[in-house]
Formats: C-alpha cells, sequence, structure tokens
C-alpha cells in the first residue's frame, strides 16, 4: 500500500448506470477538496471556518467541473447537483476526514469528477485502500476486513449471508473467545513452572488443563462442522439433467434456459460434453433464486475410449450436483433404473435430491403401455 497521508479518491457505487453515483474521498484534503469543488453560487455545505460540522448531515447544493476535456488553455465548466457529506476525522469509516458526493450516476460523469479531485490534489485510490485505512484506525479487525471485500464480490445470497457474519465480527468474537481461553491455560501453567517455591500458587492439575484444552477443542471442532468451504459459497447451486440417452435432456435444457444452447437431435449420443448455465427462478415467495443448470452425455455402456471420457466427464458432474432431475420417456414407467440408484448409493459423496421427470408427454404412447403419473415428480 502507499504512504496514507495521501487524500484518496474512488467511485463508490456498483459500476454501470444509475440514478446516483457515489464518490468518496479520504485523507486531510478531504475538506479543501470539497470546498473547491462547490460552485461559488451554491449554498456552503461546509463551513469556511474551521467549526464543527455535525457528522453525516447531507447537503444538497451545485458543484462545478470541467463540462469537456480541451487540450490547452481553460475548459468551461457547469454546474452539478449533488448532495455532499463531510465526516472529520476520527468519527469516520477511515478514521481521516472523509467527503462523500452523490451526484447522477452517468460513469462518465463520475470519472470527470473524479479527475477533477486528483487536480484538486487527491489521487486514485488502490483496491481495498478505503478498508485499509480503516484497518489501521483500528475500526476494523482482518475477519471484518475479509467480510468487506467478500462482500463486495459477492454474487448469491449465501455468499451475502457467509459476508455478513465476517462484517459483522461473529468469526472474530469466537476466534477471540478461544484465544483467551487458551492463553488463561498458558498463564497457569507458565505461573506453576515460575513460582514452584511459593506455596500459595499452585499449578494447574494435568487432567484439569486436559478436560479444558478438550472444551476449547470441541468448540472449535463444532464450528468446522457446521462450517461450508468458502468454495461452496461461490458456486451456484447446481441441477444436473441425467437420464439415458434420447430421454430429452438437451430439449429440456434448452426448454428452460429459453434459448438453444444445446444441439438436439433424435439420434442418440448428440451431447457428448458438460454444458452448464446460470438459470434464474422465483421461489414461492417471488424472491429470484439462481442456480447452474447442467446438462450431460446421457448415461450408458461406453463402446470406446472417448464414451468412456464422456461417461466420465458425465459422472464427475452427476457427483458435484446439489440436485439431480432424472429423465425417462412417458412411454416407459419412470423409476429410478436399479443400476443408477446403485451407483448413487456407491458414489463417494452423500446422495443428492432427486426428482423424476417424465419427457415426451406430446408423444403418446403406445396403447396400455402408458406410465401411471404417480411414477412421475413432473411431466413435460
Amino acid at each position: 500500500m502507499t504512504a496514507t497521508e495521501d487524500t484518496i479518491v474512488a467511485v463508490s457505487s456498483p459500476p454501470g448506470r444509475s440514478p446516483r453515483g457515489l464518490i468518496r474521498c479520504s485523507g486531510p484534503a478531504s475538506r479543501d477538496i470539497l470546498m473547491g469543488l462547490l460552485d461559488p453560487g451554491s449554498p456552503p455545505a461546509v463551513p469556511r471556518e474551521p467549526a464543527p460540522l455535525p457528522p453525516r448531515t447531507l447537503t444538497a447544493c451545485r458543484i462545478r467541473i470541467p463540462a469537456c476535456d480541451r487540450a490547452g488553455g481553460a475548459a468551461p465548466s457547469l454546474p452539478l447537483p449533488a448532495f455532499v457529506s463531510f465526516f472529520p476525522a476520527p468519527r469516520s469509516y477511515t478514521g481521516q476526514d472523509m467527503a462523500e458526493l452523490q451526484c447522477p450516476g452517468n460513469p462518465a460523469l463520475l470519472d470527470r469528477l473524479v479527475r477533477r479531485v486528483t487536480q484538486l490534489g487527491g489521487r486514485l485510490a488502490e483496491p481495498g485502500e478505503f478498508t485499509f485505512r480503516a484497518f489501521l484506525a483500528g475500526k476494523l479487525d482482518l475477519t471484518q476486513a475479509e467480510g468487506i471485500a467478500a462482500t463486495i464480490a459477492a454474487v448469491s445470497d449465501g455468499q451475502l449471508q457467509a459476508a455478513a457474519l465476517l462484517r459483522q465480527g461473529s468469526l472474530g468474537r469466537f476466534a477471540h473467545g478461544l484465544v483467551d481461553a487458551l492463553a488463561d491455560q498458558l498463564a497457569l501453567i507458565e505461573a506453576g513452572i515460575d513460582f514452584t517455591d511459593q506455596e500459595d500458587v499452585v499449578s494447574v492439575p494435568p487432567g484439569t488443563l486436559d478436560d479444558r484444552l478438550a472444551r476449547v477443542d470441541a468448540r472449535l471442532g463444532d464450528l468446522l462442522g457446521r462450517s461450508r468451504p468458502w468454495s461452496a459459497l461461490e458456486s451456484l447451486p447446481r441441477v444436473v439433467l441425467v437420464g439415458r440417452p434420447s430421454t430429452g435432456k438437451s430439449t429440456l435444457f434448452n426448454a428452460l434456459l429459453g434459448r438453444e444452447r444445446a444441439v438436439t437431435s433424435p439420434l442418440p449420443g448428440t451431447t457428448r460434453d458438460v454444458l452448464m448455465e446460470p438459470l434464474t427462478l422465483r421461489d414461492v415467495e417471488g424472491r429470484c433464486v439462481e442456480v447452474m443448470l447442467i446438462d450431460v452425455a446421457g448415461l450408458d455402456s461406453p463402446q470406446g475410449a472417448l464414451d468412456r471420457d464422456v461417461q466420465a466427464a458425465a459422472r464427475r458432474a452427476i457427483r458435484s450436483a446439489d440436485l439431480l432431475l432424472y429423465l425417462r420417456d412417458a412411454g416407459e414407467h419412470l423409476q429410478l433404473d436399479t443400476e443408477f440408484a446403485a451407483w448413487l448409493q456407491d458414489g463417494p459423496t452423500a446422495v443428492p435430491p432427486v426428482v423424476r421427470v417424465r419427457t415426451k408427454a406430446d408423444l403418446a404412447p403406445a396403447p396400455g403401455k402408458a406410465a401411471p403419473a404417480s411414477d412421475a415428480d413432473v411431466a413435460v
């Protein structure tokens, strides 16, 4: 990281167009930069004398930025309506003087405003530098800083929930509790060693020490047992279409996506690779839920080296699934094939939930061979 006494600036709103964008400055020159941006005819957002300003005050004003970039000579400027706030040190996110500007969220406009701030004495912030300064000022611990970075990078509800626990300090408080418990036991051991010649100092009995350390170990083991790896939170829930060749997996894959993503053909064995596409659904409460929809080759006996590789890729995808859609023709009884069910049970991981799907319901089966509706969870 660069010097912490520089005044830094960055766009703090998400990329792209929005009704309102946010720019933050942090550093000793934040107040002077804010004053330099104000339109002379605008009501002052901060006092021109060094009088205290109520913190976290949002004030409507006008700021002036160059109307265009012009090589040589002074570029004309124009007023821009904005809201500004000033946060005096140390009661700010970074512990330094901070200024916030809210203006229309046009990316080109925000970029021009940032460049104007750099002309007034600021510099572009490095990635994570605002949070780094907050950590140096004692506003955050390392787990909370990681939680902020995880919140920014989150792409799913699971990631947001995990990042919130970090950001709120839950993991830090748990770790501090374990450290304090271990430090207490270490102090008792050292006291028993250093003061063996004093009658009023009694060393902790080995059995008692073992019990206390076992409780610490149990607390840590319980946390690890209830935790999920971050890699699992980074990926979307995986829904895999599985079945024998020519059961309509790719057709259903395209229908769910609403576009022709997979090649379909009446001939068996058209799908030779693992196809993955994100799919946004709505739950019963109307909330958006995103899953990774996966189409794999039909499960069959391999006839050669290529078929073995294709089948191996399909089985790897199935083993990583959070939900299986098991497809079978409408003209047949839809049951989990004995071979497929045995393979699931013998797999190295827990068996995911299975939804049985009767496909090709629009094709009339032969008389007397229609599968009963109870043989399927869904008919398509």
